[in-house]
């Protein structure tokens, strides 16, 4: 993609412009990324409880077990962490890292520069995407591993960000991942954030869900469009884990250029239907969402080893989605280069 250097004003880090005047594939929105230089956040002056992380059956892939810094007071995650020393969605995401197929080919410009001088590598091959991020005890087993090169996540909780980034710097992983610390949607927006007590991993965007009916925060939305598409050529993202409390389908709606393109390799999605319904979507929409985007839909419930089921056919989607009775479930999305979207859409 050829610019006209004299016709645009360069801001940076919203494009990346080589001196030749074309333009290199890389993250927009650079200046909204957290720098590394101290803690993001707070939680009301709580303060770290340090956990080393146990590896469960080489999640972390002979990288060193990363100390964790998690909540001193009660809270679902932080209390898990504590007691197992993991947490039990994540070592799902190593064996699907290392299982899916690598279909960088797909992907136009496979070497995808973050953002320059932010301390991050030049290049990045292969990304690990985490959207709902949370204290980061899924983010720091990826970013351990020897193999995964760059995260990039997003994290909303000004109280998350505090443990997760904390854990960040205790580790020293700053060069390996690109934090957004704002929450992702259809369209660029300011919403209120609620958080349940006792349970901050349900962090629900926009409405309240299960949650105190008080915000916990206002934070700021953009579009997975917006940061991976401004140049047009996106990056290679291998696998991507959504868990946005039921703001799912707002989300694919704001990344549907990055969907179509086949750059997404694979999303690990939970279906949590309550949520959806509380956010005025449903099951079927997003299953429609997936399937219109080219991505073929596996259930993970009773698979091991990463392994998910066989592709689910039309009538099966439809066996979940109608009629929603508070399913709370783990699915994954493969992209399909010859799915028949025609048949994609799921009507109850």
């Amino acid at each position: 993609m050829k610019w006209v250097i004299a016709s645009i004003t360069l801001v940076c880090c919203r494009a990346l412009v080589y001196e030749t005047g074309t333009q290199r594939p890389g993250l927009a929105e650079c200046p909204k990324l957290w720098d590394g230089s101290s803690v993001l956040g707070d939680d009301g002056g709580h303060q770290c409880f340090e956990r080393v992380m146990i590896d469960p059956g080489s999640a972390l892939g002979g990288g060193k077990e990363p100390s964790m810094c998690v909540r001193n007071y009660h809270d679902s995650v932080s209390d898990a962490v504590k007691a197992a020393g993991y947490w039990p969605d994540c070592p799902v995401l190593t064996q699907l890292w290392l299982s899916l197929p690598n279909n960088a080919a797909r992907v136009d410009h496979p070497d995808f520069r973050i953002c320059p001088g932010s301390g991050r590598p030049a290049n990045s091959k292969k990304l690990f995407v985490e959207v709902g991020a949370n204290i980061g005890a899924c983010t720091a087993q990826m970013l351990a591993r020897p193999d995964v090169d760059m995260v990039v996540a997003y994290e909303p909780n000004p109280a998350n960000l505090f443990y997760l980034t904390s854990t960040i710097m205790k580790n020293n992983f700053k060069s390996k991942i690109a934090l957004y610390p704002v929450g992702l949607g259809e369209v660029a927006a300011n919403l209120p954030i609620y958080e349940e007590k006792g349970n901050a991993g349900n962090s629900v965007v926009g409405h309240p869900v299960h949650s105190s009916s008080k915000p916990a925060a206002h934070i700021e939305i953009l579009t997975l469009d917006e940061i991976f598409m401004a140049s047009g050529s996106p990056p290679y993202i291998h696998l991507m884990k959504l868990d946005a409390q039921g703001f799912e389908t707002k989300i694919l709606r704001g990344g549907q250029r990055l969907l179509k393109s086949g750059a997404v390799n694979a999303i690990k999605f939970e279906l949590a239907q309550d949520w959806l319904r509380g956010h005025g979507s449903s099951t079927a929409e997003l299953f429609t969402l997936f399937g219109t985007s080219g991505f073929d839909l596996h259930s993970m419930r009773g698979t091991s080893g990463g392994a998910a089921a066989a592709v689910m056919s039309p009538w099966e989607l439809r066996q979940v989605a109608c009629p929603e009775h508070g399913l709370v479930q783990d699915f994954l999305a493969i992209y399909n280069p010859d799915k028949d979207i025609s048949t994609a859409e799921i009507a109850c």
